[in-house]
Parts: C-alpha cells; structure tokens; sequence
C-alpha cells in the first residue's frame, strides 16, 4: 500500500427500518378538552352587552333598595329594646316589615350575581325577583290612595324595564333556556 492509499472500509449495511416514518404522539393543543360541569359559567362566549346592562342596573337597583329597610330594621330594633309595650310592639312590627321590604332588593341583588355570571337559574330568578317589585310598587301605589305614582316612575321603571328584556327570546336564548 502506498501513502495516499488508505484501505478500504466495508460498507455499512443500512437496515430497512430507519425508512419507515416515526410515528408522533397527539398530545397537547390538539386533544379534545374535558367536557365542563353544567353548573360552571359559560366560557364559550362573551356576555351580551344587554344583559351586561341587567346585572349592572338590577345591582344597583337592589343595592338601593336595601337601603330603607336597612334603616327601619335598625329603629325597629332600637325601639324593641325600650321598655315599654306599645315601642316593643312597634319594633316586632318594624322588624316583620323590614324582612318582607328587603326580599325583592336581595333578590335583585342574586340576580345581578347570577346574571353577571351567565348562569342559566338567573333568567327564572330575574322573572320572579323584577315581578316581585313591580307588584311591590303597585301595591304601594294603591296602599297610598294614588298618592304615590311619582313612585311608579322613579322605583318601578327599571325593574319593568328588566322584566320587559328579560322576556325578549333573544336574552332568554343567553341564559340557555
């Protein structure tokens, strides 16, 4: 053999399984996620502006609300601990009486929640809870001999406004029912 001759490696032999393609497991992005309990809020879309606008204003609306018989609770029990009949009588009175005013404001206030959320028992509670008020504002208006219609306009329009929307297909298509 001379310098510039190297000897001759033997091939090497080449099996035919380095051809055939690798397979690539699925795992990531492309898999199917779990399915979603149907009590979990809805995620595939965005909440409606509209019923933006419910859960906002019926917030509102309850937040207020609460305010009168938030107070008239707090005389109630004031005067239930003065110790005579006629003030202890008159604080049961006004501790019944604030109970049955704060249903409907704590009401819209579950609403707003429920309807903030998109969670589909909002709708038949948004019915109940602006139906509650509406005729709470009636029976005030007769109860006052019509002395109240200024009130009609001021705390019956938005829970009517409410009550109108929510009865739309549209919105009630939102809530999945």
């Amino acid at each position: 053999m001379s310098e510039n001759q190297l000897p001759e490696s033997s091939p090497i032999p080449q099996s035919n399984e380095s051809s055939l393609p690798v397979p690539i497991p699925v795992t990531g992005p492309e898999t199917t996620p779990p399915p979603v309990p149907p009590s979990a809020p809805s995620t595939s879309g965005k909440r409606p502006t509209g019923i933006t606008l419910l859960a906002i204003l019926s917030g509102i609306s309850g937040l207020v609300g609460l305010c009168c018989p938030a107070l008239l609770l707090t005389g109630s029990t004031v005067g239930m601990f003065i110790p005579t009949g006629v003030t202890q009588i008159a604080g049961v009175f006004g501790l019944l009486l604030s109970c049955l005013l704060g249903i409907g404001p704590l009401l819209q206030v579950a609403f707003a929640y429920g309807a903030w959320n998109l969670r589909s028992w909002a709708w038949l509670l948004g019915v109940v809870a602006m139906g509650y008020s509406v005729i709470t504002v009636l029976l005030n208006v007769i109860g006052s001999g019509g002395a109240l219609v200024p009130a009609l306009l001021t705390n019956g329009l938005i829970p009517i406004l409410i009550l109108i929307y929510l009865l739309l297909p549209d919105t009630r298509k939102s809530f999945k029912m």
